[in-house]
């Protein structure tokens, strides 16, 4: 360097071996200087993400570690290095297409996707991924636990509930794994299964755990017996007084009378420099509800506020913002690919199972929806299924890439081959199923292609119904567009314009259901005459 300054393997070199001492600022400053010369190095890309990370310049880092990936090329085990540290960062979307990118797909490989698709919630594609592991280490208790997690969400206890009995067969059992086990019996449905395991976790000194009266209280309340919620949420609170889910519960079964003082105080529980970010976050939603309960609205409001807005705090640290002008182009993109006028070629119909589509924005009725369909014998509920998600983002990766030009390019094979694609992912017992992926409402012009005669149910809410609901409940981090009002109104526009311009192109393979006429008490019959209720 000294007869070099501007040699960039020189600064890297250097700037490693300050990082392997942890003189991180001395580090950080030649690793910057040599990505400022050589700015397409994955390895000087990621050793100055990995100081970043350190010091916590967490944005800059997770645009450095994507970019090492997008110039890591081909070199497997490097990219997958890559895509670890991603998924810690809350990358776990954009690592994704990464890991299914490297070859040959080994174990390590394949955990990895599994654990991004269930960090943005594809339940589905995990739980396919930890099933295929289990069998290749069936005594790795860690994979029976994450595959026991996955296929809870998927709601298939009758194999998640075994898939943990597995899990602990191959450990020493504690308090722990008891009181998971009452969470999953209670995801269930069976409040007294889960009721012995929350005993025997008392009985292995989780008698001092606020999460295990919490969980006592969620396991007595679907029993029906509001004494003994009472008795156990009071003793969560008791042990951790910011416990926001605790809280929330609590509100929900006190006496009218009572709220509003206990509502004060957890408005300034939130104010708790010990709170975490998170409970912040439920504590004020709790006080928004707590409020509202008692019809003080501008207080409600106020407590709503506070909750998005840490949120939102929280996802801006993370990097995760939700951009307009992005939705606004990829909105554009779908509805430019799919003009009216235009004829498209469908998969071969001889398909013996069926899915039925439930979509629309969240908060508009899709899971009412699917509990009447699922009342019928030959219908299976499927949840919230991720797989159109992964063909639909496949394809577009494809049209992007220039190896589909339009969607009447694609043929009836390789639409047969996306719907097998789908049936791969998606667990299937009866010959129908629900799919309410509510944003599903992206893919309509492919489910039309890939499935040419599933019905197709697009929910619709008032608007102030809808955003309101979603302003004033917790949504998982993937939803960025609900901590802001501006941004959920203008998230709501975007649906409005794609629901406007499926419904003219494909009039007759969309039933437009408006909740509040699926809600209204039907007529009844007095004599020979129709009354309303």
């Amino acid at each position: 360097l000294d007869q070099n300054p501007e040699h960039g393997a020189a600064l890297y070199g250097l700037g490693t071996i300050l990082l392997q001492q942890k003189e991180y600022p001395t580090a950080q400053e030649y690793l910057q200087k040599a990505v400022n010369i050589l700015p397409d190095v994955p390895e000087f890309l990621f050793n100055l993400a990995l100081i970043q990370e350190i010091t916590g310049d967490i944005k800059d880092a997770q645009a450095n570690y994507c970019h090492a990936a997008l110039n890591a090329g081909d070199r497997g085990p490097f990219l997958l290095q890559i895509c670890k540290k991603m998924i810690g960062l809350d990358l776990a979307r954009q690592a994704l297409p990464y890991l299914n990118a490297i070859h040959p797909q080994t174990p390590e490989v394949v955990w990895w996707k599994s654990r991004a698709q269930g960090a943005i919630g594809y339940w589905g594609s995990a739980l396919k991924n930890l099933s295929w592991l289990t069998k290749k280490f069936p005594k790795d208790t860690t994979l029976w636990r994450e595959h026991s997690v996955a296929a809870g969400h998927m709601r298939d206890f009758d194999l998640a509930i075994p898939s943990f009995y597995t899990y602990m067969a191959n450990k020493t059992v504690d308090g722990h794994d008891f009181l998971a086990l009452a969470d999953l019996y209670l995801m269930a449905r069976k409040p007294d299964d889960a009721q012995e395991a929350i005993q025997k976790a008392f009985d292995l000194g989780l008698k001092n755990k606020a999460d295990a009266f919490f969980i006592a209280g969620k396991c007595a309340r679907l029993r029906g017996d509001y004494k003994a919620v009472r008795k156990n949420l009071d003793k969560a609170v008791i042990l951790r007084p910011t416990f926001g889910k605790a809280w929330q519960m609590l509100f929900e079964i006190m006496d009218k009378d009572e709220i509003a003082p206990q509502a004060d105080r957890c408005s300034s529980l939130a104010k708790d420099q010990n709170c975490t970010d998170r409970d912040r976050i439920s504590l004020a939603l709790a006080t928004g509800q707590a409020y509202e309960k008692i019809d003080q609205f501008g207080k409600a409001f106020m407590a709503f506020e506070q909750a998005n807005d840490s949120h939102k705090n929280l996802l801006e640290n993370q990097g995760h913002i939700y951009d307009p002008h992005e939705a606004e182009e990829e909105a554009k993109k779908i509805i430019d690919h799919y003009p009216a006028g235009t004829e498209y070629q469908k998969a071969l119909e001889e398909q013996p199972k069926q899915p039925i589509f439930i979509l629309g924005m969240p908060r508009t009725g899709t899971t009412l929806v699917e509990r009447i369909l699922g009342c019928l014998d030959s219908v299976e509920t499927g949840g919230e299924n991720d797989a159109m998600e992964h063909i639909a983002r496949g394809y577009y990766q494809a049209v992007a890439q220039g190896k589909i030009t339009s969607p009447t390019a694609l043929t009836a094979s390789q639409l047969t081959e996306m719907a097998n694609e789908y049936w791969q992912r998606t667990p299937l017992n009866n010959p129908i199923i629900t799919d309410k992926m509510p944003h599903n409402f992206y893919h309509i012009g492919l489910i039309t292609q890939i499935f040419p005669k599933a019905p197709i149910i697009y929910m619709n809410r008032d608007p102030r119904d809808v955003c309101l609901s979603i302003y004033c409940r917790l949504f998982p981090d993937v939803h960025r567009y609900a901590v802001d009002q501006e941004w959920l109104g203008h998230f709501y526009g975007i649906s409005e314009r794609l629901k406007r311009h499926w419904l003219t192109r494909f009039p007759n393979r969309i039933l437009n259901v408006v909740y509040e006429d699926l809600t209204e008490p039907p007529p009844t019959k007095v004599g020979g005459f129709v009354k309303g209720n």
